[in-house]
């Protein structure tokens, strides 16, 4: 893994394959290995669907069919999922299929939002992530408060096994506290991500997350634990549990965080 790595050559040499690397800070690296396997970006597979025929204009470099929400060029031909180039998630795909159906045949007159769409990775331990993370939010200069809670502090995970991984949930540094996002790595992470996607959506406070009563021993105990310490009515003392509990702001102003 080369963090923060460009790629800036790649080439066969005496039968073994040499990359070279660029990093931020100047440093260069050259690398020999015996094979490498490259897997970098999506082709849309359009051909033979007669679209020249159809009049319906694609990306002269992409190939991608372009849309307008799932409207092409042609007003009465609709195009969804990855065909279009627009981020390629199944559950994307089908909202779009769903919505293309309802202009169809309901005269559905509303736009697509994007928003709070969920995303997720079943790697090993599963990685799932809605809304803004805490770069997007420095970048725009957002204020934020962010609780994290590391799975070997969950019941659940512990009697599982599965003590890798974590909770992060952002919110807004306000009496609101709105839900700017949350990133979650671990056992059940997809299904956790779900209950804050639709906070988000409905722009819940976390208060009510707090309030809720969850179910014992649960995962999403986890994502409910970071409510708590945002809301400061957590019993446990993150500066006791070292990194596996922290709960901090970040102003834009101050340009640093703030422990709680």
């Amino acid at each position: 893994m080369h963090r923060q790595a460009k790629l800036d050559s790649i080439s066969a040499v005496d039968g073994e394959v040499e990359y070279r690397l660029s990093y931020p800070d100047g440093r260069n690296e050259t690398v020999r290995v015996e094979k490498a396997l490259l897997s970098v970006g999506r082709a849309a597979n359009v051909q033979g669907l007669g679209l020249d025929e159809a009049g319906v204009s694609t990306d002269a470099k992409t190939g991608n069919i372009i849309v307008a929400g799932t409207r092409t060029s042609q007003g009465h031909i609709h195009a969804v999922g990855d065909a279009t180039g627009a981020n390629m998630l199944v559950n994307h795909g089908e909202m779009e299929g769903r919505h293309a159906v309802a202009q169809l045949f309901l005269g559905e007159t509303s736009t697509l939002s994007y928003d709070n769409i969920s995303t997720i990775m079943f790697l090993d331990p599963e990685v799932a992530g809605v809304g803004m993370n805490e770069q997007d939010c420095r970048k725009h200069g957002i204020a934020y408060r962010v609780a994290r809670v590391d799975y070997s502090c969950l019941a659940r995970a512990i009697a599982m096994r599965r003590t890798k991984g974590f909770f992060k949930v952002l919110v807004t540094n306000d009496d609101d506290m709105r839900v700017l996002g949350m990133r979650a790595v671990g056992e059940h992470a997809s299904s956790a991500i779900e209950a804050v996607a639709m906070m988000m959506k409905l722009g819940i406070p976390i208060h009510e997350l707090a309030d809720l009563v969850h179910p014992h021993p649960s995962i999403t105990e986890g994502v409910q634990e970071c409510a708590r310490l945002l809301l400061g009515k957590s019993i446990f003392k993150p500066e006791v549990l070292a990194d596996k509990m922290q709960c901090y702001t970040w102003e834009p102003a101050a340009q640093e965080s703030a422990a709680a």
